[in-house]
């Protein structure tokens, strides 16, 4: 073996004269009313030894494999057959275009020769480093005379992605024929789409979310569609039982900037179909769906358990979903208010607070894990995330952590079905994230795991159901069933190595996701992109920001909102709130508005055995202002100003306070 390694060093010398000595490809498109035209120019290139031969020992075979110095190339990912370099482009073509066609033109190849040294195969790895599959097609690398993909492009069928026409175009430089060791590369060329027009599409406005998914997905994003100006639109679909609850969290939201609804499945109707109808069909058109609800109250839609059916509008193995959609997985009044108080307060918290990300790497494939999360550190660093990373995690690195509080958790490694999430720190499942995990209560790191079975939702012990818990993470992205590591490799580095350009939670993981299915490119068998399509689910408010928001200038309460038992929140505000139809809050809630200079009080305020506080400069009750009895208010001022017909009624314990 010593000596097959010396020779593919040598091989690699000789080879690296082999790739083009051109600067990193620029590739562009341009447009008509009825074509556009992609210039293609081939990346550079080197030749690398390949982790093939560490893995599989194959009498008289060596392998190399071909390293692209342009990382938005994936591979071609058929078991066992060469893994050669790809380069996926999302076209965008306008709605209305039909009978898409594709040419190539003014191709330049060049053919070259490599000897006594194989491109690697594709090979499935494991999460304890092993092969799963097939690793090596003998037969095809003893026998074939023609390359395994013989076109140099390959277009699927038109498809929408969140109403915007795309075509899906894939460039394949290389033609290998391992027999003869012919390398033949396409160096340039250019790829003719045409189309007809057929009618013509109103396009309704679109939010700042959507326009910048487009922008970061797209090749070149023709802008179809207006802009609305608006931050976004977020749809909640809830069991009954909390959908008064739930009025807050949508006054909170509507305040800064994303327009929210909110309906019940008494509406949509409970099963599964029927949801996902209700959100394909609504008017509202929403960015952002939130499901509020277990999977006893909102069924999941397939097995392995995911909800990929609610995101994704036609089954389709090169996209991840029309929506940005997240869960989450409440089973009770008391959990509802956990996830609102932490969402609540972490959009503040990731304002304010250092950017520190924690990236964990288990036992297990210990490599893979490093190249993941390497990655995703490039990720994070590039948009000024200060990482720190613990690898072959120990139960004192996570007793650590508890204390330290950073804003991320990932974790890269092998998960546990049975029992507990973040385990195998010392190769059991002795450790867990809970529900309780974090020993601070106003830092709820965001996390996303590489795990299998971690993101079980129907588990009630699982990683991913610590969102509904007061001390456990806010939010949480991962598998639940069990995956691959050279799929978890991929699919790591493309939402935090390249998608954090990305401001809200589910369009990170919407964006990693989709350049995910791009990246492995399969002529023939699909299943595995399509399982971990469907596997990898977010438990979280999809709508939540990675930046945060500072204090705001305002807040307008416009509905009457109801207080669930277990909200403990305040709002601050630089000037004003103003609660124009009053509020309802449950027993053991409790409300504190402190803006700086004026506070306006109208309609009903109910609190039973919750509690509101008040503080500003002015606070003013207004004339359609009425305590209701049993209601406990305390108001600070240096100023109030009682309107006429402001009353108080008995059995109330109301307290002023002047400044």
């Amino acid at each position: 073996m010593k000596k097959q390694f010396i020779c593919i060093a040598v091989l690699l010398s000789l080879l690296w004269g082999l790739a083009p000595s051109a600067v990193k490809a620029q590739n562009s498109i341009s447009y008509t009313a009825t074509s556009a035209v992609v210039t293609f120019n081939l990346a550079n290139f080197n030749f690398a030894a390949s982790e093939v031969n560490k893995i599989l020992d194959i009498s008289g075979k060596s392998f190399l494999k071909i390293a692209m110095d342009d990382d938005e190339y994936g591979i071609v990912a058929d078991e066992g057959y060469p893994a050669i370099p790809q380069l996926p482009l999302l076209i965008n073509i306008p709605p209305n275009a039909k009978n898409v066609s594709v040419s190539m033109r003014n191709a330049v190849t060049l053919d070259r020769q490599i000897s006594d040294v194989y491109i690697e195969p594709f090979v499935n790895i494991g999460k304890d480093g092993t092969v799963e599959g097939t690793a090596f097609n003998e037969n095809y690398y003893n026998t074939a005379t023609t390359p395994y993909i013989s076109s140099f492009y390959a277009a699927e069928e038109p498809f929408f992605l969140m109403d915007e026409q795309v075509l899906d175009l894939t460039i394949l430089p290389f033609q290998y024929v391992p027999t003869t060791g012919k390398l033949t590369l396409l160096q340039s060329a250019e790829f003719v789409i045409t189309w007809t027009l057929e009618g013509s599409v109103a396009k309704s406005p679109i939010s700042q979310a959507r326009a910048n998914f487009f922008e970061d997905i797209f090749m070149s994003y023709t802008g179809n569609a207006p802009k609305s100006g608006k931050k976004g639109k977020l749809l909640i679909i809830t069991a009954p039982q909390y959908e008064q609850g739930l009025t807050l969290f949508k006054q909170y939201k509507d305040n800064i900037g994303i327009d929210t609804r909110i309906v019940s499945t008494t509406t949509t109707g409970t099963g599964g179909e029927q949801i996902a109808d209700y959100i394909k069909s609504s008017s509202f058109k929403p960015d952002f769906v939130l499901l509020v609800g277990s999977v006893s109250t909102i069924p999941a839609m397939s097995v392995p358990i995911t909800d990929y059916g609610y995101r994704n509008f036609k089954d389709k193995a090169t996209k991840y979903g029309d929506v940005f959609l997240g869960r989450w997985p409440v089973a009770s009044k008391t959990e509802l208010a956990n996830v609102i108080n932490k969402t609540i307060v972490m959009e503040y918290k990731l304002f304010i607070t250092e950017r520190r990300v924690a990236l964990l790497a288990g036992h297990g494939d210990i490599v893979s894990y490093k190249r993941g999360n390497k990655e995703a550190i490039k990720g994070f660093e590039k948009h000024n995330y200060n990482c720190e990373k613990y690898e072959e995690v120990t139960i004192n690195d996570i007793t650590t952590l508890q204390n330290n509080y950073p804003t991320w958790m990932i974790y890269s490694g092998i998960g546990c079905k049975s029992d507990c999430s973040w385990n195998y720190f010392n190769d059991n499942c002795n450790r867990s994230i809970k529900k309780s995990f974090f020993l601070k209560n106003d830092i709820f790191p965001l996390v996303f795991s590489f795990a299998g079975f971690d993101g079980n939702y129907s588990n009630a012990n699982s990683m991913a159901m610590g969102v509904v818990g007061n001390r456990g993470p806010v939010s949480y992205f991962g598998p639940s069933d069990q995956t691959l590591g050279t799929y978890d490799e991929i699919i790591e580095s493309k939402i935090l190595g390249k998608s954090l350009g990305q401001n809200y939670i589910g369009a990170i993981a919407t964006k990693g996701m989709t350049r995910f299915a791009h990246y492995f490119w399969q002529r023939s068998e699909k299943n595995n992109r399509i399982f971990h399509l469907r596997t990898y689910n977010l438990m979280g408010d999809p709508s939540l920001n990675r930046l945060g928001y500072g204090t705001q200038s305002t807040y307008n309460f416009d509905e009457t909102f109801t207080a669930v038992g277990g909200i403990n929140l305040t709002f601050n505000s630089t000037d004003a709130i103003n609660i124009h139809q009053g509020l309802r809050m449950e027993s053991g809630a409790k409300l504190a508005f402190k803006p700086a200079n004026t506070l306006l009080l109208k309609g009903s305020i109910a609190t039973a055995k919750g509690r509101l506080t008040g503080e500003s400069k002015k606070i003013t009750l207004d004339g359609g202002a009425r305590i209701s009895t049993g209601s406990v208010v305390e108001l600070t001022a240096n100023e109030f100003d009682f309107k006429p017909g402001f009353t108080i009624e008995s059995g109330s314990d109301v307290t002023f306070k002047i400044k």
